[in-house]
């Protein structure tokens, strides 16, 4: 069984983020769904659109603490739920991928979701 049948509703892979959480690009795993079966998550937002309401709450805290720090890597566990099938435990990482020269200039957030061991 591969991730996407353990969890069909997380994108597992590199996502880039923007300051308002919107997906900017996504490369799934391997083994994970094809690019275009999630193509529809580029330009939504992450939090909102595309991960499930229950799977957000404790990753949206901790991302939060992240975007209001000035590190440029952070690591988590969780246990995020999965549709009517249990749950599965993931590794999130986060990278900072480029600090803003200049105030106007967006800085983008680096997202890996993985199926931890």
């Amino acid at each position: 069984m591969n991730d996407t049948t353990l969890c069909p509703s997380l994108p597992l892979g590199l996502l880039e983020i923007d300051r308002f959480d919107t997906v900017l690009y996504y490369a799934p795993s391997a083994g994970e769904r094809s690019p275009s079966q999630f193509a529809e998550i580029i330009g939504k937002n992450f939090l909102q659109d595309v991960m499930l309401p229950e799977q957000a709450g404790p990753f949206q805290d901790h991302l939060a603490r992240f975007k209001a720090s000035r590190a440029l890597f952070d690591s988590l566990s969780l246990l995020v739920p999965c549709l009517n099938q249990g749950s599965i435990r993931i590794r999130v990482s986060l990278a900072r991928k480029r600090e803003p020269a200049r105030p106007d200039q967006a800085e983008t957030i680096l997202v890996n979701l993985r199926k931890d061991q």
